[in-house]
């Protein structure tokens, strides 16, 4: 599949890494899990 919102890699992974937390819905919950963001929830 065709990653067309890339450019919002840089704004979930700022987030991610000081532990702010980000929300995801429809397609964007494949965003997360293409990106493996959701591999690091434990």
């Amino acid at each position: 599949m065709e990653q067309k919102n890339n450019a919002v890699l840089p704004v979930v992974d700022h987030a991610v890494k000081r532990h702010i937390p980000v929300g995801a819905i429809c397609n964007a919950i494949n965003f997360m899990a293409e990106n493996k963001y959701l591999d690091i929830l434990n």
